[in-house]
């Protein structure tokens, strides 16, 4: 190991060659970082891109059967190694900060003697490091796998000419190689570190590099949940805790995107089911940070869906009882609840569901209150029928789960309608809640007969309910 370190040609050699094996890489990197006697040239310039293009590399899938650089994304040694590196880099900036200079014979406290360089606040990151941590996230959810049936090897053109095209299958396989707690903790830490004020001339991920990140991470969350997970309770804290981290960030950063239409498309496009599911899915997880992560969910939610300028157009066009009349792009999100509704997933969307009505109210009336203040009066009563509109089609999605008398009797169409009949309870609670039914003379009468349906579809409910329930009192006397 010493014939390496004796000169900077040497060592760079050895850490990227394809002679010395990835443990010897890593324990050569560590010595040349620890040792205040190996001097080279921009050493920790060196060090800390040689470890994040070595991390990023390992998170892109390789089509080499035979390279096995992908397992140096759980590699502790590696991730250790970069939060070491951040750690004194930060406490070195902090130190600049305050003094505008950091003396060579200054020690960062909790690093034994390990001295911080004067060019610690000058290091840059060239390397975009954010597809390593969603690599290792990734490493905790089901991996697809693509099946075809396999071909006859006897008169195969024949075989194929004579028989229906054979139609691939995708199913998920359990995680591999999953990541342990301590790794997930070393990331968690320099994912913070990197998040932070002292870093931001470094980590300035833009929308599109953070959205697979997020997307994994709710995937991960979800994943968790599953009766079929055999991921511990100690990783699943600190997953909670990593999770936190990122969607907080995320959230922030949904905050100052100037292009509101593209960020109301990513939220209710393809990550809303992910982040309907995970909402509803980290109740189950125990630990201080549930709270957290579903408050850090909802903020992306209410902030991505509902800007103030445009929550007008929600209702733009809409018909009653056809929420494809609304003529603006937000009916992308009336299709995605409508979709999930019939889905596996409709217990999820319709807890949502109050929620997104709650979101909608309190936009709008901190706009009302903001234009007020600003010498700006709009109608009040305008302002009302907007927020009653979009109560009005939220709903509608919501009475379709209503189930009848010809439903299947069984311990889970019992369960479908408990959830069915508190989301509808919690809709109705937040009518009171938000004083939304305030009907001006011109709408009255609207309001009034469609209150009065809903009332009426609710008491369906309740009969199909009771029907349900005498059939299981049936069931448990027979």
């Amino acid at each position: 190991m010493e014939e390496y370190l004796s000169s900077s040609e040497a060592f760079a050699k050895a850490l990227k060659g394809l002679q010395t094996s990835p443990s010897d890489k890593i324990r050569l990197a560590n010595e040349a970082w620890r040792r205040q006697d190996v001097v080279l040239p921009h050493k920790q310039e060196f060090l800390l891109e040689w470890l994040c293009s070595t991390l990023v590399k390992a998170a892109t899938p390789s089509k080499n059967p035979k390279d096995t650089s992908s397992s140096t994304i759980t590699d502790l040694a590696h991730w250790d190694l970069f939060k070491d590196m951040l750690t004194r880099i930060t406490h070195s900036r902090k130190l600049h900060r305050k003094y505008g200079y950091v003396a060579h014979s200054r020690h960062a406290p909790g690093h034994d003697n390990h001295t911080i360089e004067a060019q610690a606040p000058g290091v840059l990151l060239r390397v975009p490091v954010v597809p390593m941590f969603t690599a290792l996230v990734q490493k905790l959810c089901p991996t697809p796998v693509t099946t075809t049936p396999a071909k006859s090897k006897k008169n195969n053109k024949n075989a194929e000419a004579s028989k229906p095209s054979a139609t691939a299958t995708t199913i998920t396989s359990p995680p591999t190689d999953t990541p342990s707690a301590p790794v997930l903790e070393s990331a968690s830490i320099c994912f913070n570190l990197l998040s932070g004020p002292l870093m931001t001339e470094w980590f300035q991920p833009t929308l599109e590099q953070y959205t697979p990140l997020v997307q994994t991470t709710l995937e991960a969350l979800i994943e968790m949940t599953q009766d079929s997970s055999k991921i511990d309770a100690r990783t699943q804290e600190i997953m909670m805790d990593f999770a936190h981290i990122i969607l907080d960030r995320f959230k922030r950063l949904v905050v100052i995107q100037p292009n509101q239409k593209k960020v109301f498309g990513l939220v209710a496009g393809k990550m809303f089911e992910a982040l309907v599911r995970a909402r509803v899915a980290i109740r189950s997880i125990p630990g201080t940070l549930q709270e957290d992560c579903q408050k850090a969910i909802g903020a992306i939610l209410r902030t991505g869906l509902f800007h103030q300028e445009h929550l007008q157009e929600y209702t733009a066009g809409y018909v009653a009882g056809d929420e494809k009349s609304i003529q603006s792009y937000q009916k992308q999100l009336f299709e995605q609840i409508a979709a999930m509704s019939n889905s596996t997933h409709s217990t999820a969307v319709l807890d949502v569901l109050p929620v997104l009505v709650q979101y909608f109210v309190e936009e709008s009336r901190r706009k009302q209150r903001s234009m007020a203040n600003s010498g700006f009066e709009r109608g009040l009563e305008s302002a009302r029928e907007i927020e009653f509109s979009f109560f009005k089609i939220i709903y509608m999605l919501a009475k379709r789960q209503l189930p009848n008398l010809t439903d299947e009797r069984s311990e889970s169409s019992i369960d479908h309608i408990a959830n069915i009949m508190d989301a509808h309870n919690k809709l109705l609670s937040t009518i009171l809640d938000l004083n939304m039914y305030q009907p001006s003379n011109n709408e009255a009468a609207d309001q009034y007969v469609f209150m009065s349906t809903s009332f009426e579809s609710i008491y369906s409910c309740l009969t199909t309910a009771q029907t349900l329930n005498n059939w299981r009192s049936w069931m448990i006397d027979f």
